[in-house]
């Protein structure tokens, strides 16, 4: 699916985008629910697209501690 470019204009600001989303319509109320949706379409994205090379790279693409939140995350 296209993604619709009148949000944002790069990857940086996708990626600024979601490191700072509260929620789709109050920005004063954080919506966990709703961000961890997100974390799943991105799981989901991964595994239908990414190669097993790629995924066996992944901590080259995180920083410690977001590979550190992550594994805090699956011990729950």
């Amino acid at each position: 699916m296209p993604i619709n470019h009148e949000t944002f204009q790069s990857f940086e600001d996708l990626e600024n985008i979601l490191r700072h989303w509260t929620s789709m319509y109050d920005d004063k109320v954080y919506d966990f629910g709703g961000m961890v949706s997100l974390l799943g379409a991105c799981l989901d994205n991964l595994k239908e697209s990414a190669l097993e090379v790629e995924i066996e790279e992944i901590r080259e693409y995180l920083t410690n501690e977001q590979y550190d939140f992550l594994n805090q995350l699956l011990r729950f």
